[in-house]
């Protein structure tokens, strides 16, 4: 699948958090001089376990592509929900306390919010505790469940959804990487329907090339259309179309209904501040 196989595994390669991204970049110049512990959090899909996998790449040098980062020993990865008790987290402390060798050992908490309370405590002392070479990255998506007393010793970052542009521009190199025929209309759906989660642009990028264009277009239901008529009927005072875009609207996901509405709004103020509006029935709003 596409969305596996696209996932980044250098820093060019990676789609929005540019902040992050620069972050990371001085971290790994001067690791010992950094936090031990890093907090990524934000919205799935938006980078967090792929940026921990890069910097576990860059802190040891690995420059092949397809080195298996994941059956190495500069990386391990554990969900939360499996090992989030005490004895777990005692045993791993066991494991993580002391580093061996010159080589960076990257330590990913994934959901670390699942983490009990009592847990939390004994991973502090294990962050506490730990020498040599050890990052330790905890991926969170309710960065309120994590302790204050982790917080309080690790670096926090940020993840925001990807924007749309950055989506399409990751979008435009895959097609041009692997000859796909897609158009701008297409990425620019994919993009929106994504919810600025790149996993799940590359997912549905993975729809598309099973069933192809028309059947994709049809299998999402946009209602940015039906808004743009509904709008325009209202300012006609055009009853019979009121009334009809209203039905259709309603035949519509409530999900789908609120990003396409969020687009319409934004596309238009775009326009409004004169810039490019991309969508060609926002245009005629």
């Amino acid at each position: 699948m596409l969305s596996q196989e696209l996932r980044p595994s250098t820093w060019s390669e990676v789609a929005g958090q540019k902040e992050n991204v620069k972050i990371l970049k001085a971290v790994v110049k001067n690791p010992k001089e950094a936090p031990k512990c890093l907090i990524f959090q934000g919205a799935y899909g938006s980078g967090k376990t792929t940026l921990a996998r890069i910097m576990a790449r860059e802190l040891n040098n690995i420059k092949d592509p397809n080195f298996d980062i994941l059956s190495s020993p500069f990386y391990y990865e554990f969900d939360s929900t499996v090992i989030g008790n005490v004895e777990e987290i005692r045993r791993l402390r066991d494991m993580f306390t002391v580093s061996y060798g010159e080589y960076w050992r990257v330590i990913v908490f994934d959901e670390c919010h699942a983490v009990s309370n009592q847990a939390q405590t004994a991973l502090l002392k294990m962050l506490e505790e730990a020498e040599g070479n050890n990052l330790f990255i905890m991926c969170t998506t309710h960065i309120h469940k994590v302790l204050p007393t982790i917080r309080s010793r690790s670096l926090e970052l940020k993840f925001d959804c990807v924007p749309t542009d950055d989506i399409i521009a990751n979008l435009t190199r895959v097609a041009e990487d692997r000859n796909l025929n897609l158009s701008d209309e297409i990425k620019l759906l994919i993009a929106e329907r994504s919810g600025g989660h790149m996993r799940n642009a590359h997912m549905l990028l993975d729809k598309y090339n099973l069933i192809g264009e028309g059947d994709f277009k049809d299998s999402i239901k946009s209602s940015i259309t039906l808004y743009c008529d509904f709008l325009i009927a209202v300012y006609k005072n055009d009853r019979d179309e009121v009334l009809r875009t209203l039905n259709s609207l309603m035949n519509i996901p409530k999900d789908d209904l609120q990003e396409d509405f969020n687009t319409v709004m934004t596309e238009s103020m775009r326009g409004y501040c004169g810039f490019e509006v991309r969508h060609k029935d926002i245009k005629r709003l």
